[in-house]
């Protein structure tokens, strides 16, 4: 059962996983997942993880991917 788009985009605003500004992979952040007391299995992000984001492969969305992970890292 694949997690709905929105919940990602939850799980990404509480940044449970981001997106490399240099791969555009996905990176699941596993700590701050615990720290946050969530079962990894009810956020079903392992699907995800180092996939490639095509769409994000564009010097514009590396851009705001590394002004974000500048943020959270």
């Amino acid at each position: 059962s694949e997690m709905c788009i929105r919940d990602r985009h939850k799980a990404f605003d509480k940044n449970f996983f981001t997106i490399d500004e240099n791969t555009c992979k996905v990176k699941i952040l596993f700590n701050n997942i615990s720290n946050a007391n969530i079962n990894i299995n009810n956020i079903e992000l392992e699907s995800i993880n180092n996939m490639y984001i095509k769409q994000l492969d564009n010097e514009q969305s590396k851009y705001f991917l590394q002004q974000r992970n500048n943020k959270i890292e």
